[in-house]
């Protein structure tokens, strides 16, 4: 699945999303939901562009502003209180 959002990619470089840490970062983060995973390399794709890195990896990981959907629910639960 990863290989195939990979692909489809509009960035310069190879983004290399199988590679086991970048995979278990991206599925750790999105909790296994596709939707979430589309969102996450859409975030990246956009910051790998906006930074000239042009591929994804674990740096552009860490700069993307994502919060899973866990935290998601707890900001939310927050705000309720």
């Amino acid at each position: 699945l990863l290989a195939s959002f990979g692909a489809i990619l509009p960035l310069k470089k190879r983004s290399e999303l199988y590679q086991p840490v970048i995979a278990e970062k991206i599925l750790t983060l999105s909790e296994g939901v596709i939707g979430e995973i589309s969102k996450i390399l859409s975030l990246s794709a956009l910051k790998a562009i906006e930074t000239g890195h042009e591929c994804i990896d674990d740096a552009i990981l860490k700069e993307i502003s994502y919060h899973s959907p866990i935290e998601r629910k707890k900001i939310f639960e927050r705000v309720l209180n």
